[in-house]
């Protein structure tokens, strides 16, 4: 069988190794050595990174380099404006025309043949490659598109306070044992994330993002840090996954986010910062612990989910700090004028008190008020329940008439006692309204006691349910 058409490897599985050191996977996609492209080779033209040590001064060396080549077609007044903004010297953006001729022969050199500098103008394609050695891009400006999409990262990447001023793409990249750092790195354009794995987690702390960023159906496998981050353009996390802790504090979303479907599986925490636009968490699952949004300005287009299956299972554990978290998001729904929204988060505050309180009887109170109306919520099953109640009188009622204990009744009664029965079980619940008294005095008076205490506990738990029916049909369709 050919190997890329294996069926028990996935799409994507790396299943044919070439001659010349690359190989193709499943799915068509022919991946090159990291090594021999041209714009790997300009990033390290005096050397790669290796091994657990970083080299600080071959890193400003290959930084110095890219920095000259990258701004040699740049207009000296924006030369000026990016030696301002990103704190690198005018003059290692404009040193290009001394260092030409080393890079010409270092890139000859390291790619084993006769290669040209690649055009400045042009994009830098870093796609489809795989690069074993760590990737250290601080401080690096880049004027061009720049593309490391589908490619594989053996030894991780950082871009710390690194400065991009056209579109960004990791699309469907592959980061694999190092951490993604891209601490205060400013990404001027557009920039995709989407289909990225970085599988040791990720730090975007300070990171600027001035347009649209994507992280959709990104997996971050450790965790990642976005603290302080802003993102002027819309942010699309739809579908990401984070399987550590995923921090947002401080972090602005001016034009909206998107975490529709996004799975958050450690301690989440958007605490400060603000969402000035439209915020969507519909369907977004919260697996191990409450999230916090404490102090965050929340706009009033702000959806979360509903479905309880998306958020922690409730414990005795973790029910103090569930129970701060609700009830913020409680008082942020009541403020954004959101009262169903703001009666879910009521519910799961409550479900937190239950399993945090110590006392037999308030936690019987809880489990009454859960099971009967959802705590407020329901209007479903008080009616059920008063039904049953009902039913319940019918029988015990009705059985009594039918029997000899009951040949000493009056003779409407005898003449009709189901329908007796029903009509008494029904004034025992609504006593309130003094049917019982007007039609079925004398008979509840004549009724063996185990029949009057059937009746008394009808007018008890009617009153109960029928408040707790009032107060779900109040919620949900917002009577007033």
């Amino acid at each position: 069988m050919n190997e890329l058409q294996d069926p028990d490897k996935p799409a994507g599985a790396d299943v044919e190794f070439l001659s010349d050191g690359s190989y193709r996977k499943k799915n068509g996609q022919k991946i090159e050595r990291g090594e021999r492209n041209p714009w790997y080779v300009l990033m390290t033209i005096y050397g790669e990174q290796t091994g657990p040590d970083f080299d600080p001064i071959l890193h400003e060396k290959n930084r110095r380099a890219w920095n000259a080549w990258a701004c040699q077609e740049t207009h000296r007044d924006k030369i000026i404006r990016l030696a301002e903004e990103t704190g690198v010297s005018q003059f290692e953006l404009e040193g290009w025309s001394e260092i030409r001729a080393t890079v010409q022969t270092a890139l000859i050199s390291r790619i084993g043949s006769k290669e040209m500098i690649p055009d400045a103008t042009r994009p830098a394609d870093l796609s489809l490659s795989d690069f074993v050695n760590p990737i250290y891009l601080d401080k690096f400006i880049c004027i061009q598109s720049l593309s490391f999409s589908n490619s594989r990262l053996g030894e991780g990447l950082s871009c710390e306070g690194a400065n991009f001023q056209e579109h960004v793409s990791f699309e469907g990249a592959d980061v694999q044992t190092g951490l993604g750092n891209f601490r205060s790195t400013v990404f001027n354009k557009q920039v995709t994330f989407e289909g990225v794995d970085l599988d040791n987690g990720a730090t975007f702390e300070s990171a600027e993002f001035k347009e649209n960023a994507s992280f959709k159906e990104a997996t971050i496998g450790g965790k990642s840090d976005f603290t302080s981050a802003t993102f002027h353009g819309h942010a699309d996390f739809a579908g990401s996954t984070t399987v550590e802790d995923a921090v947002f504090g401080s972090v602005t979303f001016v034009l909206g986010a998107d975490f529709t479907g996004s799975r958050f599986c450690g301690r989440t925490d958007f605490s400060d910062g603000a969402f000035k636009s439209t915020t969507q968490f519909e369907n977004a699952r919260f697996e191990t612990e409450m999230p916090k949004f404490f102090q965050r300005q929340m706009h009033q287009d702000t959806t979360f989910t509903t479905d309880p299956a998306n958020w922690p299972r409730v414990t005795a554990e973790n029910a103090e700090a569930g129970k701060r978290a609700y009830t913020r998001l409680r008082q942020v729904m009541s403020d954004l004028h959101k009262p169903d929204d703001e009666h879910f988060f009521y519910r799961q505050e409550m479900r937190c008190k239950a399993a945090s309180a110590s006392k037999l009887l308030e936690r019987l109170g809880f489990w009454l008020y859960r099971t009967l109306s959802d705590f407020g919520w329901s209007f479903e099953r008080p009616a059920i329940a008063l039904f049953c109640l009902w039913a319940l009188g019918v029988a015990a009622f009705g059985g009594c008439f039918l029997t000899p204990a009951g040949t000493g009744l009056s003779a409407d009664v005898l003449d009709s006692p189901i329908r007796t029965a029903m009509g008494l079980s029904l004034s025992n619940i609504l006593s309130f309204m003094g049917i019982n008294r007007l039609y079925f005095q004398d008979l509840l008076q004549g009724l063996p006691d185990v029949l009057q205490f059937i009746a008394g506990l009808q007018t008890i738990l009617g009153f109960l349910l029928l408040f707790l029916l009032g107060l779900g049909l109040r919620t949900r369709f917002r009577l007033r």
